[in-house]
């Protein structure tokens, strides 16, 4: 009977961590890891879609893959930055002068790292 279960562990710091398993039969097949979540409704939503391919009677390995596929890829803040800089064609010469001066301070710093793990203390003690 295959089976899907839902882990929660404590990690360093108290910062929990809810860990997606799955089966595909009885004792005799391994267990297989279908993800790691910081909320317990992402770790349901997985859990929800391995236990739907199993009573598919499908390899709930292959959606897996697909999702890990499709994943979303992460822009820099310097493609941001240029992105835009080229929508805003409404603005005065002066302005798109200075926005390009601030880039080109901002740029060296944070250009090359992902937006979302900019930190306000780091932005501030730039």
């Amino acid at each position: 009977m295959s089976m899907v279960t839902i882990t929660t562990r404590t990690r360093k710091h108290g910062r929990k961590t809810h860990v997606v398993r799955y089966r595909l039969g009885g004792r005799a097949y391994p267990i297989v890891h279908a993800g790691s979540f910081k909320t317990k409704k992402e770790a349901t939503d997985r859990k929800n879609l391995v236990a739907g391919e199993l009573a598919a009677g499908r390899n709930p390995a292959v959606a897996l893959q697909a999702l890990v596929a499709q994943a979303p890829t992460v822009r820099t803040f310097r493609e941001h930055a240029t992105a835009f800089e080229a929508s805003r064609v409404d603005v005065a010469a002066n302005t798109a002068r200075g926005y390009a001066a601030h880039l080109l301070r901002i740029l060296p710093a944070f250009g090359d790292r992902d937006p979302t793990t900019i930190s306000a203390a780091e932005v501030a003690s730039w």
